[in-house]
């Protein structure tokens, strides 16, 4: 973000912290200037304001829905209904993409996250859009490391490692109260699924994965050493998914971190039984 004229000769200082249970005032009215600017014309506005009635706050279709409305139910949001809302509008233009409404102007679904995450970018929220989920992730490496496992995963027909990210990515974006337990879960049966997967083993388990790979394309021993005692974190006994107490102490950090380290591993995985000729 520029710094402003006053920033830069210390007489204000620019916002420093990053937003993740909340919603500051200056976020607020930045997203609802970006759906006036993408909505704004009173076509569009009618056929969105239609589907946000019937589907996303369930009230009557019979009287009459214009800009006020719009306003004012947005701006009697919580700041988790705020994003829930952002999600249903990228799900609304994507299952319209093609259809005659579209052609009035609507943004497409990938147009639309992209200029939300430019303003979230901007005002220092601590989300961003990963296909069609709004997940607390700021960094743009960890957003792209994501990304790409799970385009890795679908264009490699990895189904199951698909589906766990993406799980893992709901857990983690679940507003109000995200699931970091069952995201780390998810995201570590991502690399046991290319794991299984690779092998065609059910009991090989990740060592198996790599033994079988370091005999065919180089991986340093530290970098494999590294990846087994990763994958321990939630395996063991002692980890994350054999944790004996009821409360663990796993939080967002920790769920972060094995989100976007899993699927980097993903990704590794993928690239490595590539270029061994394991996977197509």
């Amino acid at each position: 973000m520029k710094l402003r004229f006053s920033d830069r000769i210390g007489v204000t200082k620019p916002p420093s912290s990053i937003q993740i249970n909340s919603m500051n005032e200056s976020l607020r009215n930045s997203i609802w200037n970006l759906l006036l600017e993408l909505f704004g014309d009173y076509r569009l506005l009618i056929e969105l304001s239609k589907a946000i009635t019937k589907d996303f706050l369930k009230e009557p279709l019979d009287i009459r829905r214009g800009i006020e409305w719009f306003r004012r139910s947005y701006f009697q949001m919580q700041w988790f209904e705020v994003y829930n809302l952002l999600e249903f509008i990228a799900d609304f233009l994507e299952k319209n993409e093609g259809r005659v409404i579209m052609r009035k102007g609507l943004p497409s679904s990938a147009e639309f996250e992209q200029r939300v995450n430019e303003v979230l970018e901007r005002e220092l929220a601590g989300y961003r859009f990963i296909h069609k989920q709004i997940v607390p992730i700021s960094s743009e490496v960890e957003v792209s490391a994501i990304e790409e496992a799970l385009e890795q995963s679908k264009q490699a027909s990895l189904q199951g490692a698909y589906t766990h990210l993406k799980t893992a990515l709901e857990f983690l974006g679940k507003k109000p109260n995200p699931d970091y337990r069952n995201s780390i879960k998810e995201a570590i049966s991502a690399v046991e699924s290319v794991a299984k997967y690779i092998t065609g083993s059910k009991s090989q388990g990740l060592k198996g994965l790599l033994d079988e790979l370091s005999s065919k394309v180089p991986i340093h021993g530290a970098l494999r050493e590294a990846f087994i005692k990763l994958y321990g974190y939630s395996s063991d006994e002692q980890g994350i998914r054999h944790a004996l107490l009821s409360e663990p102490n796993v939080g967002l950090e920790e769920a972060k971190f094995m989100l976007v380290s899993c699927s980097a591993f993903v990704g590794y995985l993928i690239s490595k039984a590539k270029s061994a000729n394991l996977i197509k």
